[in-house]
């Protein structure tokens, strides 16, 4: 949580500081591609505090890589379904609300109930979609990792949940690995980018280490 603050706030700091650059004739804009690669860089960093001590073997990555691009398409692809059906039979109503209130017509309080009910039912269908997407990318990744691996994601689930050294969340092993895969891999959108890039360095750091001369006795 302070390091996500830290991180919220540095994003900010950088924007203030283009704004002042600028001489404050402008509003602050995203931050310049450079900024935007250090912030990249520092959630993947950040990313990489729990994923390192898992000690994933390259064809460990192989498999996990299309795993998630998988859930992550299904996933997108239903949650889209779900907004679009309902969404669509509003269209009439929605364009012609617009049309009335930009003439300064008041919001009618049957289009409000109808669109809160849009809302709850979006919610509560990507609830669903959650929990389903969850239980199915725990049950593929569990056939990838070792029991081992799976015993250190939990423990890292569960130390990020302490306070004063005492862990504020209770629950058995599977739920916390399943909480390290939604802080982890689900909602962390570079997850796909970012272990092909730590396939990479293991595939270099392996090809350094064949080339290296054996050592002398």
């Amino acid at each position: 949580m302070r390091r996500q603050l830290c991180l919220a706030l540095l994003a900010a700091g950088l924007a203030v500081c283009g704004a002042l650059a600028r001489g404050g004739q402008q509003p602050p804009s995203a931050p310049p591609a450079d900024q935007a690669a250090l912030l990249t860089a520092i959630n993947d960093i950040d990313k990489l505090r729990v994923l390192n001590p898992l000690k994933l073997k390259p064809d460990q990555i192989d498999h996990m890589v299309p795993i998630i691009e998988k859930s992550q398409q299904d996933y997108s692809r239903r949650v889209a379904d779900a907004m679009t059906g309902p969404l669509r039979a509003m269209a009439d109503d929605i364009r012609s609300t617009r049309s009335k209130v930009l003439a300064g017509g008041s919001i009618p309080a049957a289009f409000d109930e109808r669109l809160k009910k849009l809302q709850d039912q979006f919610i509560e269908q990507r609830k669903r979609e959650d929990e389903a997407t969850l239980r199915a990318l725990s049950e593929e990744m569990r056939k990838v990792l070792t029991p081992e691996q799976v015993a250190t994601a939990a423990s890292l689930a569960r130390k990020s949940t302490e306070s004063e050294g005492k862990a504020t969340l209770r629950g058995t092993d599977e739920q916390f690995f399943n909480l390290y895969l939604i802080g982890t891999v689900i909602h962390y959108a570079r997850i796909v980018p970012l272990l092909k890039d730590m396939r990479q360095a293991l595939a270099s750091t392996a090809t350094s280490e064949a080339a290296a001369p054996p050592a002398q006795p």
